[in-house]
């Protein structure tokens, strides 16, 4: 346990570059300064692919919900493919569409030395050869879990009662 090894020191600082990744979290709320709903994403850089830094979390990235701010919404869509004109329908609609889909991003360091995403692009690679890991801990409004499995938090069996099924 206390036994030295150059090769476990931590993670390295994310240098400013391009690197493949895909959204592995989200938080929806609002921003502090201006009232206006927001989404905090993190993001996983691909570990199937042969990059610097695999594995490590690119944190709170930042999507404010504004006219202005639209551009950084459509780019991230337009990276994953998304066809011209498709209604997300809201922004919890938009980032569950973004949720695991592989992308490159352009980043450089913000002033406390951490990455941040300056542009988003489509992937390089696609497909995945290990599928993405997508957090449980992503939390939406109120606090609900993101994910789409009301089971995945079941602590034991679950009772279903004929007044429960639909026909």
């Amino acid at each position: 346990m206390f036994k030295f090894d150059a090769n476990n020191t931590g993670f390295d600082t994310i240098e400013p570059g391009e690197y493949e990744v895909y959204m592995n979290n989200y938080t929806l709320g609002t921003a502090k300064s201006s009232g206006n709903e927001m989404i905090t994403v993190n993001y996983t850089i691909r570990p199937d692919v042969d990059q610097p830094c695999k594995n490590q979390e690119i944190r709170y990235d930042n999507f404010v919900v504004t006219e202005a701010a639209a551009w950084r919404f459509n780019s991230y869509a337009k990276a994953i493919g998304t066809p011209d004109g498709h209604d997300f329908g809201d922004a919890k609609g938009w980032v569950k569409a973004m949720l695991g889909k592989p992308i490159r991003v352009k980043t450089s360091l913000n002033d406390k030395d951490y990455a941040q995403v300056d542009a988003i692009k489509p992937s390089q690679f696609p497909n995945f050869t290990t599928p993405p890991v997508i957090k449980k801990g992503g939390q939406g409004q109120q606090g609900q879990q993101t994910s789409s499995n009301p089971f995945n938090n079941a602590t034991g069996p679950i009772e279903i009662s004929d007044d429960d099924m639909p026909f």
